[in-house]
């Protein structure tokens, strides 16, 4: 009669005296443990360790060896995530604040209130929504992954809406006006970035969502869609410190009873510490998205997806225990 199938211990803890412990107080896990190759040993270990019982204290042991993220370093992630936050919604309540009351309000009718329009829209979807979203990979570090990526694809969606708002506002305002358009390095840097934004949401969507490459091309592609995220948004951001003061020197220019920028009047005060907000919220997220220790942590593959059969592990099921010779011809 043959004996039930085995399983070996999580390869991980392999040499832990509490596991090594456990595994060979029996001839059958002696038997188990040599009669198997390396790599077979790595995939049933790993595919049924979930059903391998220890006790708590040498659970607690293990964990602690496991740990990858020093309680020292996480301690600091949450405050560096807060103070990323109220950067931004300071830069919010500055921007608003500084279309809606000093540049004169909103309009939809080609106006210089409809310009106003486009900073307002640009700071909101391609700084505030764009550098969250960049963010919930972080934030949501231990929560479902799909859920995740579906949060950052919307709110990467909402950028792009006002993206396109933002450019359909300020061309308006420039061809009802008689201003040529396309002549501010400002508009130089900045449309060039927005089609490159949406040249990575375009590949993001396509490779990480549907139709969704294979996971070897997946993870070949993963660098290069974070290197260009980060890359992007230290781009919008340099794109919207070019803007705002191009707009301050516009509205601000002296002369005939207007107040000029070089005086600094209050105006100029919202305006640059509107730059420099955006500049802190930049180097929050740039810190919070690079750094090794903030990394989302790895989930753990669904046992019931690996494969309960190989070769090696049929020989093994088909060899008797109680004979030592089995061992040796399974090796």
């Amino acid at each position: 009669m043959r004996a039930p199938y085995h399983y070996p211990c999580y390869p991980s803890f392999w040499h832990t005296s509490s596991t090594s412990r456990l595994c060979t107080q029996s001839k059958k896990w002696r038997l188990v443990l040599h009669s198997f190759p390396n790599d077979t040993r790595q995939t049933v270990g790993f595919h049924l360790f979930s059903r391998f019982s220890i006790g708590p204290t040498e659970n607690k042991e293990l964990h602690s060896q496991d740990s990858n993220q020093p309680a020292t370093t996480m301690r600091a992630f949450y405050p560096l995530v807060l103070a990323s936050q109220v950067a931004v919604v300071l830069v919010l309540i500055l921007a608003g604040y500084w279309t809606g009351h000093y540049l004169g309000g909103f309009a939809w009718d080609g106006s210089a209130k409809e310009f106003n329009l486009h900073p307002l829209l640009m700071i909101l979807g391609l700084v505030f929504f764009y550098g969250d979203a960049i963010l919930m990979f972080r934030i949501f570090r231990k929560e479902n992954k799909t859920v995740v990526k579906v949060i950052h694809m919307l709110m990467q969606s909402i950028a792009i809406i006002c993206g396109i708002i933002a450019l359909k506002a300020v061309f308006r305002f420039h061809n009802k006006a008689g201003i040529p358009n396309m002549y501010t390095l400002h508009s130089w840097v900045g449309l060039p970035v927005f089609v490159l934004f949406c040249l990575q949401y375009i590949g993001g969507f396509v490779s990480f969502f549907f139709p969704k490459l294979n996971e070897t091309r997946r993870a070949a592609v993963l660098p290069y869609h974070k290197f260009f995220g980060v890359t992007l948004l230290g781009l919008v951001c340099v794109t919207a410190l070019t803007g705002i003061n191009n707009k301050l020197f516009f509205a601000m220019p002296g002369g005939e009873g207007k107040d000029k920028y070089s005086s600094l009047p209050s105006q100029a005060y919202v305006g640059n510490f509107l730059g420099l907000a955006i500049v802190i919220y930049a180097v929050f997220v740039g810190f919070l998205v690079t750094f090794d220790e903030y990394k989302r942590e790895q989930e753990a593959p669904n046992p019931e997806k690996l494969p309960l059969t190989t070769a090696e592990m049929k020989q093994f099921q088909t060899m008797d225990p109680a004979d030592p010779s089995a061992g040796e011809e399974a090796k």
